[in-house]
């Protein structure tokens, strides 16, 4: 009988403490988690977010960018674009599109040009086109400007294996000029993205 009382307690309190662990362990914990994935989703709706989360651009996309802030012989601002393929394939526009679907993107929001807008309230495009002599036999673009001349929009036709392409823009409106081309900061347009993976977000 000593040992049906112990094994009856020991019941009692087995059953006390599962019925204890799942209201105040068990559920607050599932109740948490199904929060955090709530919010995670939501979360997943913001661009930015995405970024931080996964990285805003494909490491092995085969174009970067680079650009330069020139003073011109005239005493106004001049940006030297450059489209650099750092494969050993050529691509045209088509197959860069190809590239982005086969990396998962949608390229109803993203695509292989390259647009180019300012990141101050200053500043308008005079003039925009490639530089016939320096591509020549490596490429074409072509080159857009929007209406308010406060965009451009590089579209990147064809571009040989290891091709350097050049797009010199003139700009209007800005009159800090830089001492060189490694002045930080000089170059009026927002091109951080473009560095790593030269394609449109």
């Amino acid at each position: 009988m000593p040992c049906l009382g112990r094994a009856m307690t020991l019941t009692r309190v087995l059953r006390k403490t599962f019925q204890d662990w799942e209201k105040e362990i068990l559920r607050p914990v599932i109740a948490s988690l199904l929060t955090a994935t709530v919010v995670f989703v939501v979360a997943l709706m913001n661009e930015q977010f995405r970024a931080f989360v996964f990285g805003s651009g494909i490491e092995d996309y085969p174009l970067v960018c680079r650009a330069e802030a020139f003073t011109t012989p005239a005493g106004t601002l001049g940006v030297d674009l450059f489209v650099i393929n750092t494969s050993n394939s050529e691509y045209s526009r088509d197959g860069l599109v190809g590239f982005l679907r086969s990396q998962g993107l949608d390229t109803r929001s993203s695509g292989p040009d390259v647009r180019l807008t300012f990141w101050r309230d200053i500043g308008v495009i005079a003039t925009a086109e490639e530089d016939h002599d320096f591509n020549r036999e490596k490429g074409r673009l072509r080159i857009i400007v929007s209406e308010d001349k406060r965009a451009a929009t590089v579209v990147i036709e064809q571009i040989d294996a290891w091709a350097i392409l050049k797009v010199i823009l003139a700009i209007d409106g800005i009159t800090s000029l830089p001492e060189n081309r490694a002045t930080d900061n000089a170059v009026p347009f927002t091109i951080d993205d473009y560095l790593k993976a030269c394609y449109e977000r």
